[in-house]
């Protein structure tokens, strides 16, 4: 009998700052004539529209450590084909970029760092030339928070919620279609949590409410509203909060969007930003 799944995993970085943000885009392949921006929050296609795939950081830190595996080599046969794949920040390229030419599957960056703060948006572009073979790139880069712990859930979809009734999104990863969608039934948008302290939310709208218009967004627990909230409103396209949240294993976990009055709608960016509790090393006296 089919059924719903959840699924969780544990990342333990050798440093107790870093985490990872990671994204692919599944079964599609990237544009072999014009460049094209991949997601950090899962699997979903690259996009010509930038802002579709970007991830609004919810915490400050350094970005470092850009790996990138191709499902196979750019080569056509003839000239030199490459794929340029550049880490951006607030739609600007930054040093951190790798390029894979002719027979090529990978390529890194362990050297070029930046820093952001929280609020501010980052995405990679991925850039043809010599005509490569279609191919489906995998991207990962390491999140260093400025707080031991911290680490980011985030979530970034065209997929406008509604204007007229209360839906609800995953946190991260994907859903039908190869998109985060936002879902009228909430059990289709829960994800399985692990302990943790939920700390903060940051969003950015595509496409501001208007008037007085607004939107509500809030992390919900097992069915229940969150301490996590902020409000998009009026001409505005962002809002963050600051509150705790206390996950334990198993609890169920998603985004809430209510329409105030009938807003504008569109794309739209959630993060979080989450902590893991801290190992206390217990020694005996010598």
């Amino acid at each position: 009998t089919a059924a719903q799944a959840h699924i969780t995993l544990v990342y333990a970085g050798g440093t107790s700052a870093e985490s990872v943000l990671c994204g692919s885009t599944g079964t599609q392949a990237v544009s072999t004539t014009a460049t094209e921006y991949i997601t950090l929050n899962g699997k979903e296609p690259a996009d010509a529209t930038e802002f579709y795939t970007q991830t609004v950081m919810p915490l400050a830190g350094t970005i470092k450590k850009l790996f990138v595996e191709l499902s196979r080599s750019p080569a056509n046969g003839g000239g030199t084909q490459t794929y340029t794949f550049v880490v951006r920040k607030e739609l600007v390229d930054t040093t951190l970029t790798c390029a894979i030419s002719e027979t090529g599957k990978t390529c890194s960056d362990a050297s070029n760092t930046f820093t952001v703060a929280a609020g501010e948006t980052i995405s990679v572009s991925v850039t043809p030339s010599g005509a490569p073979r279609t191919v489906r790139p995998r991207i990962g880069v390491i999140v260093l928070a400025d707080t031991a712990g911290e680490f980011v859930i985030s979530a970034s979809t065209s997929d406008a919620m509604s204007n007229s009734a209360t839906e609800y999104a995953q946190l991260t990863g994907v859903e039908f279609g190869g998109a985060i969608l936002w879902q009228a039934t909430e059990t289709n948008a829960d994800v399985l949590g692990q302990v943790m302290d939920i700390k903060r939310i940051y969003v950015e709208f595509g496409t501001a409410p208007g008037g007085t218009d607004s939107v509500v967004l809030t992390l919900r627990q097992n069915a229940a509203a969150g301490n996590n909230t902020c409000t998009v409103s009026g001409s505005g396209t962002t809002c963050n909060g600051a509150a705790t949240d206390t996950i334990a294993n198993d609890d169920l976990l998603d985004t809430e969007s209510a329409p105030v009055s009938a807003p504008a709608v569109g794309s739209n960016l959630v993060s979080y930003a989450a902590q893991v509790p801290r190992l206390v090393e217990l020694r005996p006296d010598v």
